[in-house]
């Protein structure tokens, strides 16, 4: 940079800033004075393209483009409405063939909320530091049950990716012991070896820059005094819901992130699903506990 007579930088710091060892971030905090949940300490952690954007210099150089082309309208005005401060617009991109004929009714809606509230404590996460959930992993594995069973469906996500060599249904998890319960759920059921290359289940943070035609997002976090943990950061929910091109589902507790959580990035998600879910292209479906049979 110091030798080049000018210098483009590219990046977006509304998503995932750049990762740093928690015992390089406790040094630096305490060098400043300061906690690392502090305002001022996030403030600090900011990359440089940030801090260039946000300057005097930046505001009187940068360009930003304000049309996506990745997402469906529905899935782009969600991420717009909570994520950025621009009218972002919604480029015209083609779906695949087979999104255009019958698709599963678990996908008959763009953005699906598929709630776990009324499990009650079933729906609460289990762990200390890193968090896994059964109830979601249940959730997510039934769901793709029911994508499966749809065989022309499926024919029409293995045409495409023996093109694209992209599986077409990624699982994101908020948490890595999340991605090894789904993961385990997912091996110990039978599937079409076509069906198991068609899924691949990964952690949020390692989801930036990549995209699929249906996410399935596992919130994971649900406890009963409502603690959001590292979810209340928006940056990483806005990296979770933007990888989505044709189909978004969200599987996780809406009583979790309602009241104290309502102001949050997956509170403000949340609402804006509940506000519009008698359109046709979002929709909220409860888990309901299991009937005994007596």
């Amino acid at each position: 940079m110091q030798v080049g007579s000018r210098v483009l930088l590219v990046g977006d710091h509304n998503q995932l800033r750049p990762t740093y060892e928690e015992e390089h971030k406790v040094a630096i905090a305490r060098s400043l004075g300061i906690t690392t949940s502090s305002a001022e300490f996030q403030q600090v952690m900011r990359s440089d393209f940030e801090r260039v954007f946000h300057s005097q210099y930046g505001r009187a150089t940068r360009a930003t483009l304000n049309t996506q082309y990745r997402m469906l309208p529905a899935i782009g005005d969600l991420v717009n409405e909570i994520f950025y401060d621009i009218d972002l617009e919604n480029g015209y991109r083609p779906s695949p063939t087979y999104f255009s004929q019958k698709v599963p009714e678990c996908l008959s809606h763009v953005v699906t909320w598929i709630d776990t509230s009324e499990l009650g404590k079933k729906a609460y996460d289990s762990g200390t530091l890193s968090l896994s959930n059964n109830a979601e992993a249940d959730a997510i594995i039934r769901l793709l049950e029911e994508i499966a069973e749809d065989t022309e469906f499926c024919a029409g996500m293995s045409m495409e990716m023996a093109e694209s060599q992209e599986p077409p249904i990624g699982v994101i998890c908020m948490y890595l012991d999340q991605r090894k319960l789904v993961r385990k759920r997912f091996a110990e059921k039978i599937w079409s070896e076509e069906f198991r290359k068609l899924v691949k289940i990964e952690t949020v943070d390692s989801y930036q820059g990549k995209e699929n035609n249906i996410i399935i997002v596992s919130l994971t976090r649900a406890k009963a005094d409502q603690s959001p943990g590292f979810l209340a950061t928006p940056n990483r929910i806005n990296v979770a819901m933007s990888r989505a091109m044709e189909r978004l589902v969200i599987v996780g507790s809406l009583k979790m992130w309602s009241g104290r959580n309502a102001r949050l990035p997956l509170g403000q998600v949340a609402s804006f699903i509940q506000t519009k879910q008698d359109t046709i292209n979002y929709c909220i479906k409860p888990v309901t506990p299991a009937r005994r049979v007596v």
